[in-house]
């Protein structure tokens, strides 16, 4: 019983670092629409300059302050300057905070290093309390009240002033409330910033739970994320039971299932889309992207002035200007790989596999306009596929392998389907996201089958007769043009 305890209290304190870190995502994807990527390096970026903060005071509660006004003075930046100008253009905000979130890495490890740091727990709260045959730090309940306090501050907030019920009317409809003389911009701003603080504030205050080093940003983004799908956006009530319940799933599966600890906090995920595809606690979101003015039905009976442009170009210039790109795309194909060795040859073979699985990323964004983050996983299956076939299994035809692979991706590709269209927008993105991130989780720790970080080697190359005859005409060639 006192060790069920114990991991209960364990699980609550993680739950509610996690609902700290996800209100403020959570306020600013369901209140503004923006989607920051960049949360979690904030968390990261509060952490270490709370921790340096701290130990140069000799203080840790100067080090809390500073981590939070530290991020907020960032996320005002990264909002005012960037993000403004992107409301309501998801792929543009997704693309421009991952950059920031790299910028952000590259300079904490510029001015603290490269070497992660454990956080610290002031005197006054290290002490621990007994319960039965364990003992509990007294900082983990400390970190649940903070939380709570703050879960209670940010409800009232959101729900019972007058600027909560601004933002809310705001996003409903903007034209509005701009014509009653309020400035919505600053208060967005203002909502941004505040966001980024709570996170910044949770750097310090979750570090000796999750530790504090280059690679936490992600982690905690993507913790952060699942919180808010599985609770909902725009709700700080969602985001409170959906930290507290993946808290307690984390906490209870590392101590009675460790095996599928890691998989758990996915699985909830998935029974929590295919249940109430909005979340537990959610509101249901508009669909976001830019605004574009309908083009009138019926014929066109004008042109426009790109058209008419185009009609007084030379159809040379348009003929050259159309198949200009190909032919440079064939002479460099044909005549650096012989000319250039073999680190070109493996080079343009690298650049050519990326280019046809940017062209497969293509079909689904330019076709029915859904960006997905969790299109790598299927590279990655198709790769470990041929391996372990290759590999580990007495198959050794290539080709057949290669019909297994296909059929085991498009079976794949509709499990992530099935669960992922049940949303759409910003959710959509989300959702394939925890997809790429959950297959990539099972190839690192199905060490048996995968080879785990070590990957697998030995693949043998297929080959053909034909396959053979076309080497054999490219030795020639190559060593032809070596003699040159």
């Amino acid at each position: 019983m006192a060790t069920a305890l114990s991991v209960f209290v364990f699980g609550i304190s993680f739950g509610l670092i996690l609902f700290l870190l996800a209100a403020g995502l959570s306020l600013t994807m369901g209140l503004m629409r923006i989607l920051n990527l960049a949360h979690g390096a904030l968390y990261m970026f509060g952490g270490f300059a709370g921790l340096a903060v701290a130990k140069y005071t000799h203080n840790y509660w100067a080090g809390l302050v500073a981590g939070a006004v530290c991020t907020g003075l960032i996320g005002l930046l990264l909002e005012m300057g960037f993000l403004r100008r992107l409301y309501k253009q998801e792929a543009s905000q997704v693309l421009l905070t991952i950059g920031f979130t790299y910028i952000l890495i590259n300079v904490a490890q510029w001015i603290w290093g490269t070497f992660p740091q454990s956080g610290i727990v002031p005197g006054i709260l290290s002490g621990y309390v007994p319960i039965g045959n364990v003992t509990i730090p007294v900082f983990r309940f400390f970190i649940i009240g903070v939380g709570l306090l703050i879960a209670v501050l940010l409800w009232l907030f959101q729900a019972r002033t007058k600027i909560g019920a601004i933002v809310r009317a705001g996003m409903d409809n903007r034209e509005v409330v701009g014509t009653l003389g309020i400035n919505l911009k600053v208060v967005f701003s203002g909502i941004f910033a505040l966001g980024s603080v709570v996170a910044g504030l949770c750097g310090l205050l979750g570090a000796p739970i999750t530790g504090v080093n280059l690679g936490v940003g992600w982690e905690a983004l993507l913790l952060a994320l699942i919180v808010v799908v599985i609770g909902g956006t725009g709700s700080i009530q969602g985001a409170l039971l959906g930290g507290t319940l993946i808290g307690l799933l984390d906490a209870f599966g590392k101590a009675y299932f460790p095996e599928f600890a890691y998989f758990i906090v996915y699985v909830a995920l998935i029974v929590v889309l295919l249940i109430r595809p909005s979340g537990l606690l959610g509101r249901k979101m508009p669909a976001g992207g830019a605004e574009t003015p309908e083009k009138a039905n019926g014929p066109d009976m004008g042109l426009e002035a790109g058209e008419v442009g185009a009609l007084l170009v030379p159809r040379w210039r348009t003929i050259l200007h159309k198949y200009l790109p190909y032919v440079f795309m064939v002479l460099v194909l044909a005549l650096v790989p012989p000319f250039g060795g073999s680190y070109f040859q493996s080079m343009i073979t690298k650049v050519l596999i990326f280019a046809i699985f940017a062209m497969s990323l293509d079909l689904t964004m330019g076709y029915t306009g859904l960006i997905s983050f969790g299109h790598a996983a299927f590279l990655g299956m198709a790769g470990y596929s041929v391996a372990v076939f290759m590999t580990r299994t007495p198959i050794t035809s290539f080709w057949l392998v290669a019909v297994i692979t296909l059929a085991l991706t498009v079976v794949l590709a509709l499990v992530v389907g099935y669960v992922s269209l049940r949303v759409s927008g910003i959710y959509f993105l989300l959702v394939t996201m925890a997809f790429g991130q959950l297959l990539t989780t099972i190839a690192t720790k199905w060490y048996s089958l995968t080879g785990g970080t070590d990957g697998l080697v030995g693949i043998s190359r297929p080959s053909s007769g034909r396959a053979s005859s076309i080497t054999t005409w490219y030795s020639c060639f190559s060593s032809c043009a070596s003699s040159f």
